[in-house]
């Protein structure tokens, strides 16, 4: 960085200014913390065997991230207090992430301040630049992917959730996060992307909760995510939806109830009415009585299981 944009960048803070901070003092936030701390500890030099200081990038981020802690202690007296000290940290960490555009830390720095105060479309932009200087990196793809979303960009949501599941194929929030947008925008990706249809997109999805579930086996939400799929695709394989839900009343043994309805149902998709009636038998609470009057309707109309050959 050239002397000219340095100082520049260590200058760039109105709020200190009006703090009675001169520019000509101001060398950096952290350099201002550190003179601050050691004029009233009468801190001595570090010794020689100490570890080395953080970058100057790191410094200065570590400040800003300070002097946000401490004004969230400190509450505005008004809205109108509140807009302008958000408006202030948006300026001092776009300043920061414009002395050191080399740096996604401070990039994606940015973007996390720009988001939590109601700015999806910087904090993406933010984003994209920090994924420019590191492209495998799954968490920021994975941001990425969220922010897509929130600012209703299907299609690039999915490429994203999927570049987060393939930089980092053993973390199983990512193939879930991938999954559920499959699954919830598959009209759309099927529109826009090389996939035939609706079935194509929901058979990844389904893919992708399953991936999940077996990554991180005690999770509820991917494992019953993983059963209620099959009940979308035109030609499910039913053994594996009765597995999965069966998945499913492991890990929540409190909703027996519920599941069992479900088991009762992949029964009859298999021609089991006995089993389908096994099923129902388990279920107890009356709130299910009509559902189960319906199901043991249908077991009722469906043909008897052919005998076995005689010896």
């Amino acid at each position: 960085m050239d002397t000219s944009r340095r100082v520049a960048c260590q200058t760039s803070s109105g709020a200190w200014h009006q703090r009675g901070v001169s520019p000509a003092n101001f060398v950096c936030v952290a350099g201002f913390f550190a003179l601050l701390t050691a004029a009233h500890l009468g801190a001595p030099p570090p010794p020689a065997s100490a570890a080395p200081a953080p970058a100057a990038w790191q410094q200065e981020l570590d400040a800003l991230r300070l002097l946000e802690g401490t004004l969230s202690f400190a509450p505005a007296r008004d809205p109108a207090e509140g807009a302008e000290r958000e408006e202030r940290l948006i300026r001092r960490y776009r300043a920061l992430a414009d002395c050191y555009p080399d740096r996604a830390a401070v990039h994606k720095a940015s973007g996390d301040y720009a988001h939590r105060h109601g700015r999806p479309g910087e904090a993406l932009a933010d984003f994209l630049r920090a994924q420019a200087l590191e492209p495998a990196d799954a968490d920021t793809a994975d941001t990425l992917g969220s922010l897509e979303l929130e600012l209703g960009r299907t299609r690039e949501a999915n490429e994203q959730f999927r570049r987060a599941v393939n930089a980092s194929p053993d973390n199983a929030a990512y193939h879930f996060a991938l999954a559920n947008t499959l699954f919830l925008f598959r009209h759309e990706i099927a529109a826009s992307s090389a996939l035939s249809d609706d079935q194509a997109v929901l058979g990844q999805a389904l893919a992708e909760f399953r991936r999940a579930a077996e990554l991180t086996p005690g999770r509820l939400a991917y494992a019953q995510g993983y059963a209620e799929t099959f009940y979308m695709l035109s030609q499910p394989d039913w053994e594996q939806a009765r597995t999965a839900w069966k998945a499913v009343l492991a890990l929540d043994p409190a909703n027996a109830d519920y599941v069992n309805t479900h088991l009762a149902r992949i029964s009859l998709r298999l021609k089991q009415p006995a089993e389908a009636e096994g099923n129902l038998t388990l279920v107890r609470d009356p709130r299910f009585d009509a559902v189960k009057a319906k199901l043991r309707e249908q077991a009722t109309r469906m043909p008897p299981p052919p005998s076995p050959p005689s010896r």
